[in-house]
């Protein structure tokens, strides 16, 4: 099986608004997350976790803001592309229309 880089990517409204005032309120929001985690079975690789501030370093070496909006990231298998896209169909980041994912087959070098 190939592995898959999934990039998640919000826009910084969509990132504040998952600031959630107790931990009930956390724990249910990421109920979805659970569930999909659990349908992938062996295919997830790295359930991965939330990304925040990045930054770009220019050729010089120069850190500045990116303006990319990563929000997270996850690292699947499948045996294609078209079956890593079969496998995030329906994944929860979608959900609020707002949100995007990134695949990306990681080479063997």
């Amino acid at each position: 099986m190939n592995k898959y880089l999934v990039i998640y990517h919000a826009p910084k409204a969509e990132v504040k608004g998952m600031e959630y005032p107790s931990e009930e309120e956390k724990m249910a929001a990421m109920m979805p997350w659970f569930a999909w985690k659990e349908a992938m079975g062996d295919h997830l690789l790295d359930f991965g976790n939330p990304l925040m501030g990045g930054k770009k370093l220019t050729p010089k070496g120069t850190p500045v803001e990116s303006q990319k909006e990563v929000s997270g990231y996850s690292l699947i298998q499948a045996n294609s592309y078209d079956h890593a896209i079969e496998l995030l169909n329906g994944h929860p980041h979608l959900s609020s229309g707002a949100c995007e994912i990134e695949v990306h087959e990681a080479i063997a070098m």
